[in-house]
């Protein structure tokens, strides 16, 4: 996990997984976070929701990263990051405001379609 000091993940994000996983809401293992009940689902569906702003910019921040992937991850990241994208827009209905370069790579990769404002 990151560090407690990253500006990227302000707001107690690092404290409430820490605080789930204690709780046994979520499981760890190594760098992979899970869970198993429909109830943690909807908790965390919950709090996102409450957050927009930090939902969008932590959405941001995951996407423009997975978009940067490199060589053998390229594909991957920038399949993922499109997933991210719409399932953001179907889910909590975000609109997620992308950098011009993450934005030209998927339109470059995937025929993605931006939702920036003209």
């Amino acid at each position: 996990m990151a560090s407690a000091g990253e500006p990227n993940y302000e707001g107690g994000l690092l404290s409430s997984v820490s605080f789930f996983i204690a709780a046994r809401n979520l499981r760890q293992q190594d760098t992979l976070l899970s869970y198993y009940h429909p109830r943690v689902e909807a908790g965390l569906v919950q709090a996102l929701t409450s957050q927009r702003q930090k939902l969008r910019r932590a959405i941001k921040l995951l996407v423009e990263a997975l978009a940067s992937l490199e060589e053998d991850d390229a594909d991957w990241g920038l399949a993922t990051a499109a997933k991210v994208v719409e399932a953001t827009e179907q889910r909590f209905s975000l609109r997620i405001s992308l950098n011009d370069a993450t934005t030209s790579r998927m339109d470059d990769h995937h025929g993605f379609e931006s939702n920036r404002p003209d």
